[in-house]
This record gives C-alpha cells, sequence and structure tokens, in this order.
C-alpha cells in the first residue's frame, strides 16, 4: 500500500485516515547511498517538485537535525544549505539529505509526524502544528520503497 491508498472516508470525515506506516520512496543517490548537503545541486530541474526534505547528520552519535514541507525540493535545499543552524552539525559526521515527492495535501501530516517521532535537534518554525492528523510513513532507511 502507498501513501496515496487509503482506507474510505467516513462522511464526517474531511481527510483520510491511514491504518498503517506508509512506506515511501524517499530520494537516494544513483549509488543507492544517501546524498551528502552540501553536494545536493538544488538548481536540478528534477527538484522543482513539491516535497518533504529530511536532513540528519552522521557520526558517532547520529541525530535528526531538520524535516520540512517543501513546495520545490530545490528551494528548500538551498535554504537549509544557507541556514548557519543546520550547517553547524557538518562537523558531526556530515550532513546527509533525502526527499519524497509527496502531494501539497499529504505533506503538513507526513511533516507533523516526522517531527512528532524524529525529534529534530533543529526547529521547523513553519512546520504544521500539532492540530494537523499526522500521517505516518517510515523514516528513511526504514523500510522505504
Amino acid at each position: 500500500m502507498g501513501l496515496l491508498d487509503f482506507f474510505g472516508k467516513s462522511e464526517k470525515e474531511a481527510a483520510p485516515k491511514f491504518k498503517t506506516v506508509q512506506k515511501v520512496p524517499w530520494v537516494r543517490s544513483p549509488k543507492g547511498g544517501f546524498r551528502k548537503l552540501v553536494l545536493v545541486d538544488a538548481d536540478d530541474e528534477k527538484l522543482k517538485e513539491g516535497g518533504v526534505v529530511v536532513v540528519w547528520h552522521g557520526g558517532i552519535k547520529p541525530a535528526w537535525v531538520y524535516v520540512a514541507d517543501a513546495a520545490s525540493v530545490g528551494r528548500e535545499v538551498a535554504d537549509i544549505i544557507k541556514n548557519k543552524e543546520i550547517l553547524s552539525y557538518e562537523s558531526r559526521g556530515g550532513l546527509y539529505v533525502t526527499w519524497v515527492h509527496i502531494l501539497p495535501e499529504f505533506r503538513p501530516g507526513v511533516v507533523r509526524y516526522l517531527i512528532d517521532h524524529m525529534h529534530p535537534v533543529v526547529e521547523n518554525r513553519s512546520a504544521p502544528s500539532g492540530s494537523v492528523e499526522p500521517i505516518p510513513v517510515y523514516f528513511p532507511g526504514k523500510g522505504d520503497v
């Protein structure tokens, strides 16, 4: 079952209810690994679409760093690369990034779920509020497609 498959809505429900964790195709490099943040070409035509972006650092104590809903993945990556708070984690084992292209109506729920469960170290001040219904998805590298 994919992110866009959902079990029918009741007449009272405005949003779909996801009963299981959704498998989503987190983007990987051509070699199958995840990309170093600083090496991503934010101007790449393939990154003009919207999606959800996740950044983390490797090292001895890896951690999730940032999660965002992006109208344009490329613009979001460009903004992240300029963000000094996020970049300060580069020295802790390198920063990595992935994204998944998701329809706009599902992005806030996916971001809400990831933030609630990943606890990224850099707050996304424009993240959806707790009133948004979370949509559970597998984290990058954990059951992704």
